[in-house]
């Protein structure tokens, strides 16, 4: 059985950038793998902080792009907050704009 494409229902240039990435990097090693070649191969630095209340920023930083991740989040919540702040990289990255993800309520709640 074929897992389902996560990707159907995407809006028709979102679903071909997104297939652009995902043909110069194939995801047969997994998500994290796939995330941090994605970002060394775009030349995006990653990096961890005390943030409070937020997740994860993109921005630029003496010309080059930084995410930002918030230190004491779980690995599969960086790991989400890279893959968001890519969408915006690709989608709509331009100097001078900053991207800020900010965390889920504790608990499961949502906002």
């Amino acid at each position: 059985m074929t897992a389902p494409d996560p990707l159907t229902g995407l809006n028709p240039v979102v679903r071909a950038r997104a297939d652009a990435v995902l043909d110069r990097h194939p995801t047969s090693r997994g998500l994290p793998d796939l995330l941090r070649r994605v970002c060394e191969d775009e030349g995006i630095e990653v990096h961890e902080a005390d943030l409070r209340d937020i997740a994860g920023v993109l921005r630029q930083v003496n010309g080059r792009w930084r995410i930002t991740l918030h230190r004491d989040e779980s690995a599969s919540r960086k790991w989400f907050t890279v893959a968001h702040l890519l969408g915006h990289y690709f989608l709509h990255a331009a100097p001078g704009r900053t991207f800020v993800q900010t965390m889920l309520p504790r608990g499961g709640g949502r906002r």
